[in-house]
């Protein structure tokens, strides 16, 4: 009861408030990791990786059936993808380096630009190596 005693106030109101918050998905795609490389029949080159995609209940993460998680707005992960193992007579790049800073002039620019750049480590070699990209900046 919220009326008061003989001798107190009123208590106050409301007694219970509430407010938006993040709702957990009912359903959503989980992803586990990628396998290595698998390539047919060779020891470099290109091949396919994959993974395991599941449609699992938010909340307890129990794995259910996928047409839980089909609609518009879950769009389902790729499940494989090709990546490529570089032979020894590949070119061999740098790992990019860090961002630049942003480049722009606040008066006249909306949108600035930053770089990033890898060096050639190795060439191809002659006898069929992967070429090195044209671009090594970015």
């Amino acid at each position: 009861s919220t009326n008061p005693s003989s001798s107190g106030r009123p208590c106050p109101s409301p007694l219970v408030q509430w407010k938006p918050c993040p709702a957990v998905p009912c359903y959503t795609w989980q992803t586990g990791p990628w396998s290595d490389c698998q390539l047919h029949g060779a020891m470099c080159g290109h091949g396919v990786r994959n993974r395991n995609v599941t449609c699992v209940r938010g909340g307890d993460n129990t794995t259910v059936e996928a047409w839980h998680c089909s609609g518009s707005a879950n769009r389902k992960p790729v499940s494989w993808e090709t990546c490529h193992i570089p032979c020894d007579s590949d070119c061999q790049l740098s790992e990019w380096s860090h961002w630049s800073h942003c480049h722009g002039d606040c008066l006249k620019d909306t949108t600035g630009y930053a770089t990033r750049s890898r060096a050639v480590l190795r060439p191809p070699q002659s006898n069929g190596g992967e070429p090195c990209p044209e671009a090594l900046w970015e």
